[in-house]
């Protein structure tokens, strides 16, 4: 059971993965060349480098700092995983790791994507991301050292 429930988990990742590239594999070179770029948005402050990075960093030291947290309270007894799709992992901490790290990888890569049309909403869905997290890394520790 615990085999299966890793490769569904695997299986969706790799094809949530493929299906961002999909249009990528359909066109053609012959496609390519009546290809026409669309006009990049003019830079505004919202689609500043140091902003971004600072966003992207603290949001990385948020989701190693919920790592941490919430192996520390579900190794203690006193928390458990509410995620369904984190669960399992939890008392595997390098697979847990593993996982945690390339949800975070996936969510900086769309993120950046993202960044490169809509910067403004970039940097919001960026706050409100690290607001939830934090929000959640705190829970988690004041459960891990509760007495």
């Amino acid at each position: 059971m615990y085999v299966r429930r890793i490769l569904v988990t695997i299986a969706f990742v790799l094809i949530s993965g493929g299906a961002a590239f999909a249009q990528l594999e359909e066109a053609t070179p012959a496609d390519a060349v009546t290809l026409r770029p669309s006009a990049a948005p003019a830079p505004t402050r919202w689609a500043a480098p140091p902003l971004h990075l600072g966003l992207a960093a603290s949001f990385t030291a948020l989701q190693a700092f919920d790592l941490v947290s919430t192996v520390r309270a579900t190794s203690t007894g006193r928390g458990v995983e509410a995620n369904p799709l984190m669960g399992p992992f939890v008392n595997h901490p390098a697979a847990f790791a593993a996982l945690k790290g390339g949800a975070t990888a996936m969510t900086l890569l769309a993120m950046r994507r993202l960044a490169k049309q809509h910067p403004k909403t970039a940097v919001f869905t960026f706050i409100g991301l690290n607001a939830a997290y934090a929000f959640t890394a705190a829970s988690n520790l004041r459960v891990a050292t509760a007495r």
